[in-house]
This record gives structure tokens, C-alpha cells and sequence, in this order.
């Protein structure tokens, strides 16, 4: 809470001769501890965001909760409602009841508090990114630019993204710098979104959210200078046959590997348990690949801490290791049909040679499939027939293929494929 010390010398009364004064002095000296007040506030409200910005969402929730505890006991102040508008913004993507209660406070506080990122937001989640973008003009300040450089980001339309944010008149904040890495990311312009890391890795050395953000861009460079013509996302999980890494590619490598060790010591009392997951498969991907490194070993680490998780399967699978039967139950049976757990799934299915269950979950979420592969539903059905080893079926769907590249690989892969059984 705050504890600023307040001094009232109750013994002191103004003379008539100079009352004018004295309220003026009084008024001065109000409008001085209000602004010592608000500066507080602001402060106490941009720590809390700044410990959500670098990766300790679950601390900064406890923390905002926290103090609208302590306002919920106070007078209502207008510069209150700005825990109240972000308590909103952070309660929308899981609970929009709550957000929306939020929302009402904060406003029933200051009826002229600035709704516009709140609105945005909630027009992302339905994914109209027409009004996600118009509800934020004029785009004045760097937390308005921010949010319509992350609508860009979700429209896919990365170069907007990143010329919305390299072109502003203001200096750019932590979470431009973050949002603009990741941009990066996604956009495959790894050098440029390192050396946005590299500032913010000096400013933060042991967040994990920067942290995070390093080894996805170093992983991404590492993967494209290996092998070109698999994207990023394709990459984690691949077969460690097709790379060998030259010096160059080991030592970004490398550099990969020692962050995501970072990242676990930073995080070694469980804070961020999705980024811990996330590490752990990250490191069983890297060590498949680095030489000297035992991707085994990460496993068995992997699953002491999460037994259960939809990555770790994964991690199985790409060793070529049996995936051990709870865990496989456990996946078939509990995780959602939806997006990475899909095409985990899928994966396990195939690998445990149930075809039939891996094709009905194909023809039942076709949209997804080809979203989540980047590739049609006619190749993923393909990939399907070719490791059930049906070369009928699988000539039968390449002959209904049309004319071209895509043909020629299909009935060039069931020649080879066929005449090696």
C-alpha cells in the first residue's frame, strides 16, 4: 500500500488579517501532497505492469488484486480507476464477466477514463481487426501505438507492424521494444529482432519474458541458416538428421541452449510454469541438433516437472522414443481438439499406428490442420496414406492432383517410399 507520511499541526490558526493567504498556501500545499499522490500511484501502477511485462503475470495479477483491495477501503479517486481499467484489460481473455465489472468501476470512478485499448482488445478476441484498429485513434501516445502495431501483428500484416512502430515521433517503451521482437519473429527478420532483445536483455538481464523472446529469434536464425526451406515453426521437433550444424550455426546454437538454461534458473521456484514447459521442449529440440548435447537427458527433466504435458509427448515422438503409455492415454483422452494439441495427436496416433483415429480427427477439424501445417489438407492426408503405407489410396490422391511441382513430388516419394518396403 501506500505510506506517505502526512503531517497536520492541528494547533495552527490562521490570523484574519491574512486568511486569503493562508487559503492559498493551503490550496498550494494540497495540490503539491495530491501530485505527491498521484506520482505515487502511477508509480506503484507502472511496477506492477512493468513485473507483468517481463513475464510474471501470475505476481503482477496478485499484486494488482492486491492493491484494489486497499482502494475498495478508500475514498474513490479519479486516478484509482486506472487499476481497475488494467485489472479489465488483464481479467478479459478469461473472464469477460469480470472484465466488464472492471470496466464499469473504473468509469463509475472517472466517467471520462480512456476505454479505447480495452475496446480493441475485445475486438481482437472476436478477431475484428476492423475494429480493433478504429477504436484506437488518434493514436497519441506509445501505449495506443503499441496496441495497433499488436493488431497488425494479429492481422498478419508484419511490415505495418513493425513501419507502425520504427516511424513514431516518441521514443519507443520495454513493451515496444518486446512487441517489436516478436514481430520479428514472426516475420523472420531475426537480426533485427535480437538487436532489440540486446537492448532489453541490459536493462533485464534475468526476465523471462526477454529471455523467452532471445531463444525463439536465436533458435529461428539458427533453424534458417541450417536448413532454408523449413520455416520456423515447422522446425521445433524436427528430425536432428537433417541438420548439421557448421561452427557458425553451433555457436548461435549454443547461445540458444544457454539461455534457455538461464530461464529455468530464473524461474527454478516454479514462477511462470508455461514458460518452464516451454523451455524444457525447446531444449530437448536443441540438444537433438547440437553435438555434445543429450536431448534424453532434458526429457527425463521434462518429465519430473510435467508429467503430462501435450510438449513432452512431442519431445518422445521426435527422439524416436516410445511415448510411455499414461502419458500417451492421458493425451488421446484429456487434451482438447484444438490447436497445438492437434496436431500432437495426430502425431501420437500415427505413431502408435492408430490410422483410422488420426484420419477421423483430420476430416473433423480440416481448418485447423492446414492453419496449424501451412499446408493443404490434400498434402496432410497424403503425409497420413504414406505412413500407413496404403500406396493405392495415396496414388489415388495424387493423381487427382493437379499438373505440377506438388504432383511430381507426390508419385516421386511413393515410387521411392514403395519400392524400399
Amino acid at each position: 500500500g501506500l505510506e506517505i507520511p502526512i503531517a497536520v499541526d492541528n494547533h495552527y490558526t490562521p490570523k484574519s488579517s491574512n486568511s486569503m493567504e493562508t487559503i492559498c498556501r493551503l490550496n498550494r500545499e494540497n495540490s503539491l501532497l495530491r501530485a505527491q499522490l498521484d506520482l505515487a500511484q502511477n508509480r506503484r501502477l507502472s511496477e506492477i505492469m512493468e513485473i507483468h511485462l517481463l513475464g510474471e503475470e501470475t505476481r503482477a495479477w496478485d499484486l494488482l488484486n492486491r492493491e484494489i483491495k486497499l482502494l475498495e477501503q478508500s475514498a474513490d479517486l479519479r486516478q484509482n480507476a486506472a487499476y481497475y481499467l488494467l485489472a479489465a484489460l488483464w481479467s478479459l481473455p478469461d473472464d469477460a464477466e469480470q472484465s466488464q465489472r472492471y470496466l464499469c468501476r473504473a468509469v463509475e470512478i472517472d466517467p471520462e477514463t480512456d476505454t479505447r485499448i480495452l475496446e480493441s482488445e475485445q475486438a481482437l478476441i472476436r478477431r475484428d481487426f476492423f475494429r480493433a484498429e478504429s477504436a484506437l485513434p488518434p493514436v497519441n501516445n506509445i501505449t495506443l501505438a503499441n496496441q495497433r502495431a499488436k493488431v497488425l501483428y494479429y492481422k498478419n500484416d508484419l511490415d505495418a507492424a513493425v513501419s507502425c512502430l520504427e516511424k513514431l515521433s516518441f521514443p519507443l517503451s520495454a513493451a515496444s521494444r518486446i512487441l517489436l521482437a516478436i514481430i520479428h519473429l514472426k516475420r523472420g527478420s531475426y537480426k533485427d529482432g535480437l538487436e532489440q532483445v540486446e537492448f532489453l536483455r541490459n536493462l533485464y538481464p534475468d526476465s523471462v519474458k526477454v529471455l523467452a523472446v532471445q531463444a525463439h529469434l536465436l533458435f529461428g536464425q539458427a533453424i534458417e541458416t541450417l536448413n532454408p526451406h523449413i520455416q520456423y515453426g515447422q522446425a521445433l521437433f524436427v528430425d536432428s538428421r537433417y541438420f548439421l550444424p557448421n561452427a557458425g550455426q553451433q555457436a548461435i546454437l549454443t547461445q540458444t541452449h544457454q539461455c534457455l538454461d538461464h530461464l529455468l534458473r530464473v524461474t527454478e521456484h516454479g514462477e511462470n510454469p508455461v514458460l518452464r514447459e516451454w523451455a524444457y521442449g525447446m531444449l530437448v529440440s536443441v540438444s537433438m541438433i547440437l553435438p555434445g548435447k543429450d536431448a534424453r537427458l532434458w526429457i527425463n527433466h521434462f518429465q519430473v516437472e510435467f508429467p503430462h504435458s501435450s510438449l513432452l509427448t512431442l519431445a518422445y515422438l521426435s527422439c524416436g522414443l516410445s511415448v510411455p503409455e499414461d502419458l500417451a492415454g492421458y493425451c488421446v483422452n484429456q487434451l482438447p481438439d484444438s490447436g497445438d494439441n492437434l496436431q500432437i495427436k495426430f502425431r501420437l496416433l500415427i505413431s502408435r499406428n492408430q490410422f483410422e483415429e488420426a484420419d477421423t480427427l483430420l476430416r473433423e477439424h480440416p481448418d485447423e490442420f492446414v492453419e496449424m501445417e501451412g499446408a493443404s489438407l490434400a498434402n496432410i492426408r497424403f503425409s497420413l496414406l504414406m505412413q500407413k503405407q496404403d500406396w493405392a489410396a495415396a496414388a489415388d490422391l495424387a493423381a487427382k492432383e493437379l499438373d505440377g511441382t506438388g504432383k511430381r513430388r507426390m508419385q516421386y516419394l511413393i515410387n521411392v517410399w514403395s519400392g524400399q518396403q
